[in-house]
């Protein structure tokens, strides 16, 4: 009985083992991220709210026609710049490059939008080519008429010159734009956006009471 016993045993653990063996281990299989070719990829479209957006406080409003749908008297409240920069990575490094970037590139817009001057300069080349190319030739008589240049005296000249013009004309036209502005910027915070694992949106708000208070309160210290 103990001799069954055991055989049964034994075959039942050899039933298990063959079945873990069937089903496999889960180190059999590896996960591999799908991989995207450069040409498939799609474009980011957070690119859409960048630009600058300007912000007004009315002082008083027209009742009268327009029920207060009208403003007669605004004045500046803030301006919000904003901008995408590319992070090309994930790590900490790559993100505090791309928010220095960004922070540039709103000063940059902020000081175009107030004070640009823009230069616009167009240079246009036009560059003639003329080539003359010369080729000599024998003329052989042909196979079959028994003519020579001995029998046939009053033949033209077997020697002949064929020459060729070819002329080529190549326009370069260069567009040269330059702007540039030089203000103080005062009052000036930022606001950073995540958007993605390669993206970073930087958002660049100046304000009109802040930069005042700036002015009035604190520049005298930093003269």
């Amino acid at each position: 009985m103990k001799n069954l016993n055991t055989l049964m045993l034994m075959a039942i653990l050899s039933i298990t083992l063959t079945g873990c063996s069937m089903n496999g281990s889960k180190t059999d299989s590896v996960d591999v991220p799908k991989r995207t070719a450069i040409n498939n990829q799609e474009f980011s479209t957070f690119f859409e709210d960048d630009g600058i957006k300007v912000n007004w406080k009315c002082l008083n409003r027209d009742w009268f026609p327009s029920m207060g749908t009208k403003c007669e008297d605004k004045e500046l409240s803030s301006i919000e710049i904003t901008v995408t920069t590319p992070t090309g990575g994930g790590t900490n490094m790559s993100a505090s490059n791309a928010q220095r970037i960004g922070e540039e590139q709103v000063r940059a817009k902020l000081a175009t939008f107030m004070a640009g001057e823009t230069e616009i300069e167009t240079t246009t080349s036009i560059i003639g080519t003329t080539n003359e190319m010369q080729e000599d030739s024998y003329r052989n008589p042909i196979a079959g008429t028994e003519q020579t240049a001995d029998t046939r005296p009053d033949a033209p000249n077997m020697n002949f010159a064929v020459t060729s013009n070819s002329q080529s004309t190549a326009r370069e036209v260069q567009t040269m734009i330059r702007t540039q502005a030089q203000v103080v910027i005062r009052g000036l915070a930022f606001k950073y956006n995540k958007v993605d694992d390669q993206l970073l949106q930087v958002t660049g708000v100046w304000d009109k009471n802040a930069a005042e208070d700036i002015q009035n309160k604190l520049s005298p210290y930093f003269n």
